[in-house]
């Protein structure tokens, strides 16, 4: 199967989050949303200090031929 991934690294200063909490970024709502509209995954990693990482990946349906 096909896919596209994408990793985003920033190397700021981070913030505090968890799986359970809403982002507040509206940037990283919107990566979040599209995402999901294309069925794909959104995974976010983070914490004060030691800066941003964000996975994605979108499954890509239908013949490449």
């Amino acid at each position: 199967h096909h896919e596209v991934q994408m990793k985003i690294y920033d190397y700021g200063l981070g913030f505090l989050y968890d799986d359970n909490q809403e982002l507040l970024s509206f940037g990283i709502k919107s990566m979040e949303s599209r995402t999901k509209e294309l069925e794909g995954t959104f995974e976010l990693r983070t914490s004060q200090g030691n800066g941003t990482t964000i996975d994605i990946m979108i499954p890509i349906r239908g013949n490449l031929t």
